[in-house]
């Protein structure tokens, strides 16, 4: 039988005459077919020339088909599409027809690793219908990328776990000063996977604290100790669940989730990822991103996560999670199951330490002046972190000495003399007045304020309560931008007040015509929580009885309507707000004393701290004065233990 030479395969010696003379033969051979075609009805053309589109995309047929097709009396789709099974010359043609691509790509996947023995399977049942979609569809794209995404998938690679403690100390006391309660907790954690091989299931850790202390350094130091790969995103402000689950395939916008698509870059099954910001998670229509968080987190279903684009169960129980948060603000099936490490502010004394031992060599190295020997003196840096920074991490710090050291380099590179010991003056050269005021707390004793202590999503304050009484039909007024729950603290403070008015020698309709206003400062920033009870209280007291309050004295904790002071949170950071404020003293409750073992010397190293059970009116701490009644004084007769 007689073969007619490939028109696609031609042998590149051929001349250019037989070519043109293939090329013309084909023309003929598809006008016969085509003058064939138009006899037959509109549909059933179509149906036709789709049959012969696929039959052409599928195996890129050899010439002597089309002349066995054009020289029939009468053509049939059957006919087209069991061409290959026909005694006609397409027999003859070789086997080892070229593959397309895509198929190529997917097959070269199948065998350069291996699978799970259901997931092989079923990426063969899917290579199935790609081989059978019509090439360059948008629907064979859609399957070939669903393929793609299913087999580059570390189903079984694993990354070899190098876990030391006494290493892993080493790196953590290396990249992070101080700490040493988070530290060590974080070593106990590995110190129980490294004995257990892995096979203890632990909480989930979870980093808290304000931007700035080292939450995501210190996840990558974990990592470095164990030797494997780390991978860190975002969570925050996320409101939809298909950003975790991803979105079926079945839909024009499908896609694998977050976690499968880090869990591909990985390219193992094993590595630490950290979570950012998971107290800053929504909710929405689209769904609930904390309950699909859930399935990734929680020890006990992680081992068949279900991501709705791959749909199949994914194994993530090898992974090491870590999660951060700037607050305990989460959501609370997240927050059983981890457990919690608080990362407070650093003081002053420690932020300097870590300037001269960290940031600074960094910084002089990564400028390339480290030849230039450029030193910054105790003054200067104390000046740097007081009057340029206001936050209990170092980011601004880091900043400050960055805009620095380039304007220094800048010099140098224009051939001007610089500085090479930069002192206070060089500071304020560099970077004009300080940013910081110190005016929150004046320099004397007034009446009708009282200063509490607040901790905000990004730094710990000192926070003013102003109190004023004026003529007026008995009313309460508190602005400043305060939510609710501030508010019924105020409500609280004046009824206690109200009901001992006994002691302050008030008769009993004063306040029916008096109207109380109460005020905290810098209105654009929006206050909320329990914690200014005692303030509020200590503010409304000097205000009815005009003693003043100590400017010195800083205050926190919840007052209840027995006067009674209950503990509050974030004890370690407004320690640390007072003693940047200047504050001498700090009244806290009695109930937060067992704080007092996690505070650093620093913290308290220039303030002292009293802590109470009830409300001190009668104390010399928070008032100048004492006029009240005998029998006042013994109702609030302070409870108090001094430390320091």
């Amino acid at each position: 039988m007689n073969q007619q030479p490939h028109v696609l395969h031609s042998h590149p010696a051929q001349g250019t005459a037989d070519i043109s003379i293939q090329l013309e033969r084909l023309n003929d051979l598809l006008n016969n077919l085509e003058s064939k075609l138009n006899t037959l009805d509109l549909a059933e053309k179509v149906k036709h020339l789709q049959a012969i589109d696929t039959f052409f995309a599928k195996s890129n047929q050899h010439l002597s088909a089309i002349e066995a097709l054009s020289t029939k009396d009468s053509i049939s789709i059957t006919d087209i599409e069991t061409m290959e099974m026909t005694d006609n010359p397409i027999e003859d043609y070789p086997e080892d027809i070229p593959k397309q691509p895509d198929i190529l790509e997917i097959e070269r996947l199948l065998k350069s690793s291996s699978y799970p023995e259901n997931v092989f399977d079923y990426a063969k049942k899917e290579l199935e219908q790609l081989n059978s979609a019509t090439y360059r569809s948008s629907e064979r794209y859609k399957q070939f990328q669903f393929l793609r995404n299913l087999l580059t998938l570390p189903w079984t690679e694993m990354q070899e776990e190098t876990l030391d403690i006494k290493k892993a100390r080493g790196i953590l006391n290396k990249n992070h000063y101080g700490m040493t309660k988070a530290k060590d907790r974080i070593l106990e954690y590995l110190a129980v996977r490294q004995n257990s091989q892995g096979k203890s299931r632990q909480p989930i850790l979870c980093l808290v604290g304000p931007p700035g202390v080292g939450k995501s350094s210190i996840g990558k130091s974990i990592a470095e100790a164990m030797g494997r790969k780390f991978i860190r995103f975002s969570v925050g402000g996320l409101d939809d669940e298909t950003v975790i689950k991803g979105v079926h395939r079945s839909y024009s916008n499908s896609k694998p989730g977050r976690i499968i698509e880090i869990m591909k870059v990985a390219g193992v099954k094993n590595p630490v990822i950290m979570i950012d910001e998971i107290n800053k998670l929504g909710v929405s229509r689209q769904g609930d991103p904390a309950a699909a968080l859930l399935e990734v987190l929680d020890p006990e279903l992680n081992n068949s996560f279900a991501d709705h684009y791959i749909e199949m169960p994914y194994d993530l129980s090898e992974v090491f999670f870590i999660t951060t948060a700037n607050s305990l603000s989460i959501s609370g099936p997240l927050l059983d199951r981890m457990e919690i490490i608080e990362l407070p502010g650093y003081s002053q004394e420690e932020k300097l330490k870590i300037a001269k031992n960290f940031l600074i060599p960094k910084r002089v190295i990564e400028t390339g002046m480290i030849s230039e020997d450029i030193r910054f003196s105790d003054e200067a840096l104390n000046e740097l972190i007081a009057d340029y920074t206001a936050e209990p991490g170092i980011r601004g710090l880091n900043r400050n000495i960055e805009k620095i050291l380039r304007k220094i380099v800048r010099k140098k590179m224009e051939g001007e003399p610089f500085t090479r010991y930069l002192t206070s003056e060089s500071i304020r050269m560099y970077l004009g007045q300080p940013k910081i005021s110190h005016a929150k707390t004046p320099g004397k004793d007034e009446t009708g304020i009282a200063y509490g202590l607040a901790v905000g999503p990004v730094s710990s304050c000192v926070m003013p309560i102003e109190a004023i009484l004026h003529t007026g039909k008995g009313t309460l007024k508190f602005t400043g931008n305060v939510g609710k729950v501030m508010r019924e603290s105020a409500e609280a403070a004046l009824s206690f007040i109200k009901s001992r008015a006994s002691a302050f020698n008030i008769p009993d309709d004063f306040f029916e015509n008096k109207d109380i206003h109460i005020h905290a400062p810098e209105a654009a920033v929006s206050k909320e929580g329990p914690s200014a009870g005692l303030a509020i209280a200590t503010a409304l007291a000097s205000a009815v009885s005009g003693i003043p309050v100590r400017h010195d004295v800083a205050m926190t904790g919840e007052i209840n309507l027995r006067g009674q002071v209950l503990a509050v949170g974030g004890v370690s950071e407004k320690i640390m707000a007072a003693h940047r404020d200047g504050k001498t003293t700090v009244i806290l409750p009695r109930s937060n004393s067992k704080d007092y073992e996690d505070l650093s010397p620093q913290s308290w190293k220039t303030s002292k701290l009293f802590w109470l059970t009830t409300w001190m009116m009668c104390s010399k701490k928070p008032l100048r004065k004492s006029h009240f009644r005998k029998e006042f004084l013994s109702m609030s007769k302070l409870q108090t233990t001094k430390y320091h």
